[in-house]
């Protein structure tokens, strides 16, 4: 119980230096996924209450529950198995570098992340599956992947696996023209700045299935990998909360759900649709590199 009061005062105190930064409690709420009158009332009421208990006589966990009865519309079991990752949030936004408005590349960067904004609300928020060839085995890849709205920042957020995948990513996206549409996005685990590009060929349709391309990042060997890549939209909306529940999955070419399309795994596991560009024990830079690398690609992966 003590880690909740700790917990507590630490989410109080981020609330109020993202709020000494000019940003306002519904723009804060909306950060968090929550509703306004959530927010509101935790930092108000519930949460003053839990550092700073009016009777002290009673135990902590009496405390906390006593707490949350103070308001009708706030869930004591959601707020505390969701406080550490609200914390995790708040310090993104309290640690946010703020681009130099002076800089020559501030106007392109914020021109590029707004110039599809509106676009990409109407035709491509939601969750998706996501299919792609491990890069670690020969085995073919189902994770989450979430396209989200950022009103408060005018642009669309990316993300690429979640808790339980073992290479979660988060980025940003846009639309390269009229033919592509473009995902940047960086390893969301601590200390990790792997980063991953995935490049897909931009419908014509509003009522499009699918989404394809390629996808770049590094493989197993820490290497430039790059790997064919399949959306396909399970639903228009769906909360963070909901995405992170998602599990991963991995499937043998020939051992795969009845539900999952053969084309879909056809289309990705090809012995030509993985290219890696492998680094090599003691490369001499040199043309013979080329064939050293084709020889050790054939002799570590073969069709799955």
């Amino acid at each position: 119980m003590e880690l909740i009061k700790e917990q507590s005062q630490e989410f109080l105190i981020l609330v109020q230096e993202i709020k000494d930064k000019g940003y306002k409690m519904h723009e804060i709420s909306q950060i968090l996924g929550l509703h306004p009158p959530v927010l509101s009332g935790l930092c108000k009421t519930v949460i003053p209450a839990i550092i700073k208990p009016k009777v002290k006589s009673h135990s902590d966990e009496v405390a906390i529950d006593k707490a949350f009865d103070l308001v009708n519309n706030i869930s004591k079991e959601k707020t505390i198995r969701n406080l550490s990752s609200y914390i995790k949030t708040l310090k993104s936004v309290s640690n946010e570098t703020v681009i130099n408005q002076n800089s020559q590349f501030y106007d392109p960067y914020k021109k590029v992340i707004s110039s599809s904004y509106e676009t990409i609300n109407s035709h491509f928020l939601g969750l998706y599956d996501c299919f792609t060839l491990s890069s670690n085995s020969n085995t073919i890849k189902h994770e989450p992947l979430l396209i989200n709205n950022n009103s408060l920042k005018k642009h669309v957020e990316v993300y690429k696996g979640n808790q339980h995948s073992q290479y979660p990513f988060e980025g940003f996206m846009f639309l390269c023209g009229s033919h592509m549409i473009s995902m940047h996005l960086i390893d969301s685990r601590d200390d990790i700045q792997e980063t991953g590009l995935i490049q897909l060929i931009q419908p014509f349709t509003r009522k499009f299935k699918l989404l394809r391309g390629i996808y770049l990042s590094l493989g197993f060997s820490k290497s430039p990998i790059a790997r064919r890549i399949i959306l396909t939209k399970v639903k228009s909306e769906c909360g963070l909360e909901e995405f992170n529940e998602i599990p991963t999955k991995y499937y043998q070419k020939d051992d795969y759900p009845e539900d999952i399309n053969k084309e879909i795994i056809d289309y990705i596991s090809g012995t030509n649709d993985l290219v890696e560009c492998l680094v090599l024990p003691h490369p001499t830079f040199d043309v013979q590199d080329l064939v050293r690398e084709k020889n050790m690609v054939s002799k570590f992966r073969s069709e799955l």
